[in-house]
């Protein structure tokens, strides 16, 4: 029998407008010992992002109480209320079943200044993970019609997915509502009368919770103060010897001379390539991070050896007078956020003074593949691996062709990291494309990649076109691609390999490049005019900026087979 908590936080409120329910959480300090407020849109609605079925609207802590770690327990505890309402329909709602929806999403806007930013992402996605949802996605907002950003915000949506759909444990769970100094695990005794709608909603009012453990009383653990101690003394000194057996990831340090790579280990790349392939059973966010680990994982290493600007990372990471300014800026952007770790602020400080060689999110190729209906793609510059791995998760053969060999042992490792996981039949050929023989491919229904970006980027084994055996002279930057630049490398390479492809191609099916529009023109100048245009987002780099200095976006170009 369900029955009223007297101090129970939540009341319901319905809009007559727009047909959506809020659940609002609200924390007092007569009740609860502290103030704040949460409110929750369920069920999915064309006011929430991405009709996210549970929508984090609102976390509020009065200034008072802030920084005493309240917010990770006040806010899981109103997801998993939410969480329960939602599977259970409670206070007259239809419940959206296991059986209706396996998966549920959720969503959370974050804007806040950069000393409290971390905290909060960090509450937000611990909060998620303890109604068993992981983090997909990962959206930088800024102001793109100002065409700027304000500095004193960073503001960014986080997306969440239901990872598994037995969540039996959390729908019999008995709640402990949140009560400071209590540790969070206080209930109160039953009431008949149902608790005051403080928000002054309209519809149903408090929705009930079976009631909580009669066991523990008011005060919690205060009680037993001393007792506590010495118990985690205790268990303290037994996890000790444990742990010297457990192998933890450490934070590098400055003066560490070491590349700071990235240190995913296999589970993590296998992890985050199964998050993936959950994201793709539905419509996917080309902006989703899925993916993007498990690319870092095989690839990364040969990534940061890419000249560019006529350097490689690693080259630039090894100069002393280099790595020495690039730090002292990695000390600044970390002093702005002391929770951050040492390793993210240099990668950040490397990518914003040294620049960034950038791979496709497998997250857009799976969009691109799913919108085209491809069944088994071509990719003749295959590069990082990123469309590989999209291939992989929806279950879809691959064909990769690239000249860059030293990438082989990172390819064969996601290959056989995968395989267990998918039904995709992989063939990469290692040589330059404009030489492969396309008749004996095989059928392919989709041409998608991203080809190099004239000699911007230069790779292991690149081919110098204009010059051959000799080194590539490279660009400052994209913007000084010029029309007359790079003429072979269009005659030579990319032209003829884009009428090959398109020769074995079927009818009524897509060849598609991302690309600047300079390359497109230069291309089109060569052959003809595409069919249509799609947007590839470029997410924001930590610290960078969009829309003064960068469209944040560019553009794939697509070619139909008449």
């Amino acid at each position: 029998m369900a029955m009223a908590i007297e101090n129970d936080p939540m009341t319901m409120m319905r809009s007559r407008i727009e047909g959506i329910t809020t659940l609002k959480f609200l924390f007092t300090k007569d009740v609860h010992s502290f103030k704040g407020q949460v409110d929750i849109i369920i069920g999915g609605s064309e006011v929430t992002p991405y009709n996210a079925d549970i929508y984090l609207a609102k976390v509020e802590i009065t200034e008072v109480n802030q920084g005493q770690h309240l917010c990770k327990p006040m806010v899981t505890y109103c997801l998993k209320r939410a969480y329960k309402t939602i599977r259970l329909g409670e206070a007259g709602l239809e419940p959206i079943t296991q059986e209706t929806k396996p998966l549920l999403t959720g969503d959370v806007y974050i804007s806040t200044s950069p000393n409290h930013f971390n905290a909060a992402k960090s509450c937000y996605i611990h909060s998620f993970e303890q109604i068993g949802f992981v983090l997909t996605t990962e959206i930088d907002i800024t102001d793109e019609e100002e065409g700027e950003e304000d500095a004193q915000v960073i503001s960014q949506w986080l997306q969440f997915l239901e990872v598994t759909n037995n969540k039996k444990d959390i729908i019999n769970e008995k709640l402990l509502i949140p009560h400071f100094g209590d540790q969070f695990l206080k209930t109160a005794p039953a009431s008949s009368s149902s608790s005051k709608d403080d928000a002054g909603a309209v519809g149903d009012g408090v929705v009930v919770l079976p009631f909580g453990d009669q066991s523990l009383k008011t005060g919690g653990f205060f009680f037993n103060k001393k007792k506590t101690r010495k118990r985690r003394k205790k268990k303290t000194r037994k996890k000790k010897n444990k742990k010297k057996k457990t192998v933890k990831k450490k934070d590098i340090k400055f003066t560490d001379k070491t590349y700071p790579y990235r240190n995913i280990s296999n589970q993590e790349a296998i992890d985050d390539f199964l998050a993936l392939k959950r994201l793709v059973q539905g419509t996917i966010n080309p902006r989703s991070i899925s993916g993007n680990k498990t690319v870092d994982w095989g690839t990364e290493k040969a990534r940061r050896k890419t000249k560019y600007r006529n350097k490689s990372f690693v080259e630039l990471w090894d100069n002393k007078k280099r790595r020495k300014k690039m730090l002292e800026f990695a000390k600044r952007l970390k002093k702005i956020q002391p929770r951050r770790s040492i390793a993210s602020a240099i990668r950040s400080a490397i990518d914003l003074q040294w620049g960034t060689v950038n791979t496709m999110r497998p997250a857009a190729a799976v969009q691109m593949y799913k919108k085209y209906k491809a069944t088994r793609v071509l990719d003749f510059t295959a590069g990082w691996g990123a469309r590989m791995i999209a291939a992989m998760a929806l279950d879809i053969d691959y064909i990769g062709i690239d000249t860059n060999k030293a990438l082989i042992p990172g390819y064969n490792r996601i290959i056989n990291l995968l395989k267990p996981y998918t039904k995709s039949k992989v063939k990469m050929i290692w040589k330059e494309a404009q030489k492969v023989n396309y008749s004996k491919l095989g059928k392919y229904d989709y041409v998608f990649t991203s080809p190099p970006y004239e000699y911007l980027e230069a790779y292991e084994n690149m081919t110098n076109y204009e010059n051959k055996g000799k080194k590539i002279k490279q660009p400052s930057s994209s913007q000084t691609i010029k029309i007359d630049d790079s003429e072979k490398f269009y005659d030579e390479f990319l032209v003829p390999t884009l009428k090959k492809a398109y020769k074995y191609l079927p009818k009524n099916k897509f060849i598609c490049l991302n690309m600047p529009d300079i390359m497109y023109d230069k291309i089109k100048k060569r052959w003809k005019g595409v069919t249509k245009k799609e947007t590839y987002k470029i997410v924001k780099r930590t610290g960078g900026l969009i829309g003064k200095n960068r469209k944040g976006k560019e553009l794939i170009f697509c070619w139909k087979k008449r």
